[in-house]
């Protein structure tokens, strides 16, 4: 039976019966009881619309105003060994909104409540969690009640409480506890108290998470002081009856790895689409290949029609040419903010599209999402000691890199190459969700116009090294082979563009070279870092760009230099071999003086260097930001559907990951159970002083980690 308990707002009250006529299967009764509204229009509607249709709708007229809460303990009565559901006058419902709540209620026959979704409804609110707003622009209720319905699994998760815009309440339930509480009369609170009785006597309130109606709020008892304080004596008493309540709501409400999370956040995209945050902390002034990556990604993901928005933290001085890049795009929005402090807004999912480095970003990200994906761009830092200078920094990179595979729920890698790393280091399993997102070439932010870099002047027709000087990078191979070349009569500089990290450079090597070949010293020319403009110029005015790196996580700089119309010199080390065509002639040493003959035959036969360009740059047209964008989509889809990085909370607690993985120990003392019951019960049996002294060793643990 369908109950509307109904006090004046006679809009509310008619809007809501329509719905209900409209929604609900014709053979459930449909009583309103009025409670001596001193306005008959309510009542007038209700006789009017229930005349129209083939419904039974019972009205009854109390003569004395009693509240809320005694007209629904005589709803109970009238609906004798019936289950109820009690829907607020101001609510709308949708399409199948009974069926699914009797589906909801039959799941389990230890069902007390069920409760619905809604716009407004404490902790069930959507779009925006935990707090009550509008319908999303352009979406009827119906509309939104199909949304969600198709979007649900149909978990019914339990919650702590049945909220009251629209409440199933079983039969059992009523037999055994009872109606409301009469001193919560008039109403507030009423069905919080009945729902706390209920789990006290093993009985569950669930939520019917394919169910969404519309509650516009305050019609009940309006805004008036007298409602707040009303409001605020009934909380009172409710914490005095059930202290446990304030601790589950607020776990319930700001929980992200839970079903009734997942829940919340599948109904959330289906009204308004994925929104992220992309953490954007590393974009400094100047811009290179992370700096690049991440803000082509952000750019590209709002971009994709299922992305509802975009939010691109940045340090407080945001550079330009992070400004210039995101105009024109209004679903992506760059927001300033002090590096990882706590930050109001939330998110379906946080996204940091480079490496983790400290636990304070994964805190972060878990902390404003209810998913966290991170892009694992290569696993270079992670097998090379040398590039750190101090051992303890490098296991601890390796270490948080570790955390953050157990922490995330997915991790994206811009190369097969990259994840089969991954795999060989035992980070990603099976288990975890991953996808390959390959870079793009086709740059947002590409059209600036050239400018020549600063310092020593550079004559059309040099040799160009891009990258920093990184031992990888290999650019020892580069200054011998340019070497090799002058020999034999090329007259081109060198320019050796990128720049030198602390420990793990060929800076030392290249200095020696130099020293040894004066007469060559003089036309080498070497570049710290270049900003874009700087770079174009130097695409445009090489005769060839030489990439003789011995690992790479994808390798942007061919495409690049084909893009601009220049030849290149390349291995096909690492993920190479497997982006660059196949018909591409490459290094097949890497001895400089054998690599001679390919540069000169790149820097001299116009046909091969021109097939050679037009080869790359057809490869290069395959990788776009888009596609790489639709792509990761798609994982954070499938990581929404199913977030996977429970495992890791303790280790972030903790601040650094443990030596060894904690749930090895705790299967270690399941097993040991198992095997040894009477021994367990010796130990730490029911009541035995030992039981007490562990039960304050964890509960001093317990506040440790929090």
């Amino acid at each position: 039976m369908v109950v509307v308990p109904v006090y004046n707002s006679p809009d509310d009250v008619r809007a809501c019966i329509e719905s209900l006529l409209a929604h609900t299967p014709t053979a459930t009764p449909i009583v309103v009881i009025d409670d001596a509204s001193p306005d008959n229009t309510a009542v007038d509607s209700v006789r009017e619309v229930g005349a129209r249709g083939e419904h039974r709708v019972v009205l009854y007229l109390r003569e004395v105003n009693v509240g809320f809460v005694h007209s629904c303990n005589e709803a109970f009565k009238i609906a004798a060994g019936r289950d109820v559901v009690l829907v607020n006058s101001d609510v709308v419902v949708g399409p199948e909104w009974l069926e699914r709540m009797i589906g909801a209620a039959r799941s389990s026959n230890t069902v007390a409540t069920v409760s619905t979704l809604t716009n407004h409804g404490t902790i069930l609110s959507l779009p925006v969690r935990n707090a009550p707003g509008p319908m999303p622009e352009g979406l009827t209720v119906a509309d939104a009640a199909r949304r969600i319905a198709a979007a649900a699994t149909q978990t019914r998760p339990v919650i702590p409480t049945a909220v009251g815009h629209c409440m199933y309440i079983s039969r059992t339930a009523l037999d055994v506890l009872g109606g409301f509480d009469p001193i919560f009369s008039p109403g507030y609170g009423e069905e919080v108290d009945f729902s706390q009785r209920a789990a006290a006597h093993g009985l569950l309130n669930v939520l019917a998470d394919d169910v969404f109606v519309f509650h516009r709020g305050s019609a009940s008892f309006g805004t008036s002081p007298q409602k707040q304080l009303m409001q605020d004596a009934h909380e009172k008493l409710i914490n005095e009856r059930h202290p446990l309540y304030a601790p589950l709501m607020q776990h319930a409400s700001t929980v992200t790895r839970t079903s009734f999370a997942n829940a919340l956040s599948r109904a959330r995209r289906a009204l308004t689409g994925i929104s992220v945050v992309v953490d954007g902390f590393c974009l400094g002034p100047q811009m290179m290949g992370t700096q690049r990556f991440v803000l082509e990604t952000a750019c590209a993901l709002a971009e994709d029609p299922s992305v509802q928005r975009v939010d691109l933290v940045t340090p407080l001085k945001v550079p330009a040419y992070v400004r210039a890049a995101v105009q024109g795009r209004p679903r992506l929005h760059v927001c300033p903010q002090v590096p990882y402090k706590t930050y109001d807004q939330h998110y379906e999912v946080a996204l940091r599209p480079y490496q983790v480095d400290h636990p304070v970003q994964l805190r972060w990200m878990r902390q404003v999402a209810d998913v966290t994906v991170v892009t694992q761009l290569d696993m270079i830092a992670y097998h090379n000691a040398a590039y750190y200078g101090i051992n303890d920094v490098w296991r601890q990179y390796r270490d948080i890199t570790a955390t953050a595979f157990e922490v995330v729920d997915g991790v994206a890698f811009i190369s097969t190459h990259s994840r089969e790393e991954a795999v060989r280091e035992g980070l990603l399993s099976p288990q975890h969700h991953s996808a390959v997102t390959y870079c793009g070439i086709d740059h947002c932010s590409a059209t600036v116009e050239p400018h020549p870099p600063p310092g020593k002047a550079l004559r059309p027709g040099f040799l160009l090294v891009l990258g920093a000087s990184y031992l990888h990078k290999n650019r020892m191979f580069a200054v011998e082979l340019w070497g090799a070349l002058r020999n034999q009569g090329f007259s081109g500089q060198l320019a050796l563009v990128g720049p030198e990290p602390p420990w793990g450079s060929s800076h030392e090597a290249e200095s020696k070279w130099l020293n040894e070949h004066p007469e060559l010293a003089i036309d080498v020319v070497t570049l710290p870092s270049v900003t874009e403009s700087e770079k174009a110029w130097l695409l445009s005015n090489t005769a060839l760009v030489t990439y003789p790196t011995l690992s790479e996580g994808f390798g942007m700089v061919p495409f690049e230099a084909a893009v601009a119309g220049v030849p290149v010199l390349t291995t096909r080390q690492g993920s190479l071999d497997e982006v660059l065509p196949p018909e591409l002639s490459t290094l097949t040493s890497l001895l400089p003086a054998e690599a001679v003959p390919l540069a000169e035959r790149l820097l001299t036969d116009v046909g091969f260097r021109t097939e050679q360009i037009a080869l790359l740059a057809a490869a290069a047209d395959t990788f776009t930001w888009q596609r790489s964008a639709a792509t990761l989509v798609d994982l954070l889809h499938r990581t929404l559907a199913a977030p996977n990085g429970r495992q890791g909370d303790l280790a972030l607690r903790l601040g650094a990951r443990p030596e060894g993985n904690v749930h090895v120990y705790v299967d270690a003392v399941v097993a040991a159970r198992r095997t040894f019951p009477t021994l367990h019960r010796v130990l730490v049996g029911q009541g035995t002083r030992r039981q007490a002294q562990l039960r304050r060793a964890v509960d001093a643990f317990r506040r440790r980690l929090d």
